[in-house]
């Protein structure tokens, strides 16, 4: 009887994996990465919003894809994680971002506030 293989645990990896991803709030897959989930960070400053993502490794930048609506910035990667994520902006922003960088699996953004329009 062989015991040392992991198709002799597989139901407690499979429980490991899945008591893992509860506590993650996403899913943990078997190349060890967060692949259904991005971990954003959004803080401001006086006239800008910096937007942070923490993208699953293996993302190269021509498969990323950035879209703004004014209050959510959402981000789409084609391989080798496709999906859509998004995250709420603290206030209203111009829709194209004033700067981006990409740099080993962390995408920053820079938006600049939408001007603020005084009803009377």
């Amino acid at each position: 009887m062989d015991t040392g293989g992991r198709d002799d645990m597989d139901p407690f990896f499979e429980e490991f994996e899945r008591l893992f991803s509860d506590a993650l709030g996403g899913r943990f897959d078997s190349s060890g990465w967060l692949s259904d989930r991005i971990l954003w960070s959004v803080y401001q400053e006086e006239n800008v919003i910096f937007v942070v993502a923490d993208v699953p490794g293996g993302v190269d930048r021509e498969d990323i894809a950035i879209r703004c609506t004014g209050r959510t910035a959402s981000l789409r990667v084609s391989h080798p994680y496709a999906g859509e994520w998004s995250v709420s902006l603290p206030t209203t922003v111009e829709t194209s971002p004033v700067s981006t960088r990409y740099s080993n699996g962390v995408l920053e953004l820079v938006f600049e506030k939408a001007p603020t329009v005084t009803v009377e």
